[in-house]
């Protein structure tokens, strides 16, 4: 759950309670004193999340598809779905698993909204789900970041508007004129009464006291994240070049592999050949490579090697590739 942070009006920023997990089906009472914070807790953790996407292009723009699952071994539903479409995601963790006493929740979640990010031309959002809006300047839209139960004009956190353990959200999508890479993606937990499972919620008067203690504040903001891999917009390298989009190609079909989203090594073998032979100064050669790539992708997807992130990283990376090289103004 994240700290009250006063650029953004998301749900990075929402309390409605904290919970913790029990060995004993014991509760704190009124009168008890309070524990202290140095003693082992048990904290709430937000444990897998699942999130799909496709990308297909439109008149020369991309569109990004996602869905978001949540797993039935999590306690908590999800509520926040965040995608890292920032130029320099190197600038500073997308998690908030640095977040210590000294380096605020405050300041992390700062340093993230102020990240240049990717230019999106349009965000479309779910039903009950919606952009995420900033404070600074007031109504801006935070692109790439949605949550549930906003309602306008205020917050409506009622379990029908979140995503309960197992439950899955579509139509997330961004149009961008950037073609695909390899980003992270966030969701957080919403720590709800409706979904005690065995949970033991802090009684109001011990409430007030861990909201205000920046140590447990940093260490529960640790649990309700799921951090993962999916496709975004990512800016390509300037100055653009035959090699240096190739070398990029390499590198997220090694990642594809490791996300699953390449099933097998003879798979990735292959595409590792075909982007070798996109590396060419000839423009003949190069579209003769891309149709090949594409009649390879599109073949093994429709048997089920390749994924839809896959076929996006490999496929429609290769057609970008051969639009730059036909028409370098048109990308400028």
């Amino acid at each position: 759950m994240k700290n009250a942070v006063t650029l953004v009006l998301t749900g990075i920023i929402f309390f409605s309670g904290l919970f913790l997990f029990a060995g004993e089906k014991t509760v704190w009472k009124k009168g008890d004193p309070l524990p202290p914070l140095n003693i082992p807790m048990p904290w709430p953790k937000l444990e897998k999340a699942e999130v799909a996407a496709k990308t297909v292009i439109d008149n020369e723009r991309f569109v990004y598809s996602y869905s978001v699952h949540n797993s039935t071994q999590n306690y908590f539903p999800i509520y926040y779905f965040s995608i890292d479409i920032r130029k320099n995601p190197q600038e500073h963790s997308f998690s908030s698993q640095d977040v210590t006493v000294a380096h605020s929740a405050d300041e992390h979640a700062i340093k993230i909204v102020n990240g240049i990010r990717a230019e999106m031309l349009k965000v479309v959002s779910p039903d009950k789900w919606h952009p995420v809006i900033k404070a600074k300047p007031k109504g801006a839209i935070l692109p790439g970041a949605w949550s549930a139960g906003w309602a306008g004009g205020g917050w409506d956190m009622s379990s029908s508007l979140l995503l309960k353990p197992g439950g899955s959200a579509t139509g997330f999508i961004l149009l961008a004129k950037d073609p695909p890479g390899i980003r992270e993606f966030l969701v957080d937990a919403e720590l709800n009464p409706d979904f005690d499972n065995g949970l033991m919620k802090v009684p109001l008067e011990r409430y007030g006291f861990y909201l205000n203690s920046l140590d447990f504040n940093a260490e529960i903001n640790k649990g309700v994240e799921f951090i993962g891999k999916t496709i975004a917009p990512v800016v390509p390298p300037e100055p653009f070049t035959v090699s240096s989009w190739t070398a990029r190609m390499m590198e997220d079909a090694i990642e594809a592999r490791k996300q699953k989203w390449i099933k097998t090594d003879k798979n990735l073998a292959e595409i590792k050949k075909f982007i070798s032979i996109l590396n060419t100064g000839d423009k003949e050669k190069l579209k003769a490579a891309v149709k090949k790539i594409e009649s390879y992708v599109l073949a093994e997807k429709k048997k089920g090697n390749l994924m839809d992130e896959a076929d996006a990283l490999i496929r429609l990376n290769a057609l970008y590739l051969l639009q730059r090289i036909e028409k370098p103004e048109a990308n400028k």
